[in-house]
């Protein structure tokens, strides 16, 4: 994932356990934070501060601070229900909220970035693994579309109130 702000990318090393920092200019890694296990498809907060990532095999989001290269691991868990394998993350682009899918236990999170807290929660229509995948977020803040590879659909859901409005099918 590129920064937005510096000529630098962000890699995951799913082996390694760890978000490592490429200065493009120099072509060498120059920081590296270490994550939860099995780190997957992250994302960079829109401010270039904050980088949130889904481990896939400890079921949690390494949230790290590159400010401070503070780095905290967040629980998926929501009212009893514990994410499976969570494998991907969006973001809205006012860095409010960010989206986790959970490809084992088919579902996604909501979390309250500003709170670093789970505070929402929708379960989909059980597979075969792979389920839920990518969380891209539409510009207008307004919708979170969550491909389901296994069900054939694309989830369109209403953001604010964390409503799945359709299937759309593909």
């Amino acid at each position: 994932v590129p920064s937005r702000t510096k000529n630098i990318v962000y890699v995951s090393r799913e082996g390694g356990n760890s978000i490592v920092v490429v200065d493009l200019n120099e072509g060498k890694i120059i920081n590296s934070y270490e994550v939860g296990s099995g780190p997957h498809g992250f994302v960079l907060s829109n401010d270039d501060k904050t980088i949130y990532v889904p481990n896939m095999k400890s079921n949690d989001v390494s949230i790290v601070n590159l400010e401070n290269e503070n780095v905290e691991n967040l629980k998926l868990d929501f009212e009893g229900n514990k994410c499976e394998t969570p494998v991907a993350m969006g973001i809205t682009n006012d860095d409010k909220y960010s989206f986790v899918t959970c490809g084992k236990s088919f579902d996604v999170y909501k979390i309250d970035n500003l709170a670093k807290k789970v505070i929402a929660r929708i379960a989909f229509t059980k597979g075969e693994f792979p389920g839920p995948i990518q969380t891209p977020v539409h510009p207008t803040n307004q919708f979170v579309y969550v491909p389901d590879m296994r069900n054939g659909v694309v989830h369109k859901i209403y953001i604010n109130e964390f409503k799945l409005v359709k299937d759309i099918q593909s």
